[in-house]
């Protein structure tokens, strides 16, 4: 059965579940408000639409506390949002003093990996499991984008 909450690949690297995390309390954040806004939006049309041509709009100034709030709220949840993603991203970044470091040079259609045995291959990364592991890119030709969706990092 479909879950709804983990659609995403097995994670494969130690800050995977952070990274899923910050991304479902990202999804559920917007869909939460895009739903209450809605919602209110309907809600106001009905409540407050024109009942005949004779009809006056009301003049309204504005509401200072509704201002606050709807710069604030967002603001504090952007803000930490910011705060945890950083943290994360630091720590994704920051390899262990002992981990196996693996070449990876991108080139037209294919990357390549030498490892520190000397060996090399070509489309498949093979590391060992719960093995801390550094990834040195370069390129040949063109800028490239490597992507391991299960260990959530992008390069």
């Amino acid at each position: 059965m479909w879950d709804l909450f983990n659609w995403l690949p097995p994670a494969a690297s130690d800050w995977a579940p952070q990274v899923d995390w910050l991304h479902n309390l990202i999804t559920w954040i917007s869909v939460f408000f895009t739903v209450a806004i809605t919602l209110v939006m309907i809600y106001f049309a009905i409540r407050y639409r024109r009942k005949s041509n004779d009809d006056e709009t009301a003049f309204i100034t504005h509401d200072v506390t509704l201002e606050t709030v709807w710069t604030v709220v967002p603001t504090v949840i952007v803000i930490w949002i910011f705060g945890f993603g950083y943290l994360s991203y630091k720590e994704a970044r920051t390899p262990p003093a002992n981990a196996q470091e693996v070449y990876v040079e991108g080139f037209k259609w294919a990357w390549q990996f030498t490892y520190e045995n000397g060996k090399k291959s070509t489309r498949d990364l093979v590391v060992p499991v719960g093995e801390p592991t550094r990834l040195i890119m370069t390129s040949r030709d063109v800028i490239h984008s490597f992507f391991i969706p299960s260990m959530r990092i992008k390069e």
